[in-house]
């Protein structure tokens, strides 16, 4: 056993922005304020390790905590969300239908996005390589609510409550928004919902 402890932490608050793809939207002034909520936290202090996606607010949430430890932040394409930087700009509704349609057909793309099922492997994958690569280690890897809420339904065998899982876990639901999960030894120590 590798006996690493994966802390998996969704980006903050973003600002939307129709002008440019999803992929490189910054972090609100709420995100910002969420981020300095969480540098005391004790799960997410004395890190060994930090990866980010590639996306601009995940790599910037994961600044903070690179900065404080003095620890380079790895980026990995893998830990992206669910690719949607083709598809059409939507209403919050739109958006919410579309993220349900792709969570239950895993092998379908919709509004030109990537199949859920493609981001999940992918993501599944990269965890694992990381996994077995470090022992004894505590890494930070800061991705997005999509393919975290995946890959969490996935490890506790509830993939049917993906889209419910997601819902609760959004930022638009205040009282039960949790920023993180943790996993070690392929077991769930805290649930990405568990506040």
């Amino acid at each position: 056993m590798s006996n690493n402890r994966i802390i998996f932490l969704r980006h903050t608050k973003t600002k939307v922005d129709q002008e440019i793809p999803v992929s490189q939207w910054d972090l609100a002034e709420d995100g910002i304020n969420q981020i300095q909520s969480l540098m005391n936290d004790e799960n997410l202090i004395n890190l060994d390790i930090i990866y980010s996606s590639k996306e601009r607010k995940a790599i910037l949430t994961a600044s903070y905590f690179a900065k404080r430890d003095n620890i380079k932040i790895l980026q990995c394409k893998e830990f992206n969300e669910l690719d949607r930087d083709k598809g059409k700009f939507t209403t919050n509704e739109g958006y919410k239908e579309f993220v349900k349609k792709s969570i239950g057909n895993f092998n379908q793309s919709f509004n030109n996005w990537e199949k859920a099922g493609d981001a999940l492997t992918r993501f599944d994958k990269k965890v694992r390589e990381i996994d077995s690569k470090f022992t004894n280690k505590k890494i930070l890897i800061v991705s997005h609510g999509i393919v975290l809420n995946l890959f969490f339904a996935k490890v506790l065998t509830q993939t049917s409550k993906t889209f419910d899982r997601w819902l609760a876990n959004s930022f638009n639901n205040k009282e039960s928004f949790s920023y993180y999960g943790i996993i070690k030894n392929g077991k769930i120590v805290k649930d990405i919902l568990q506040s």
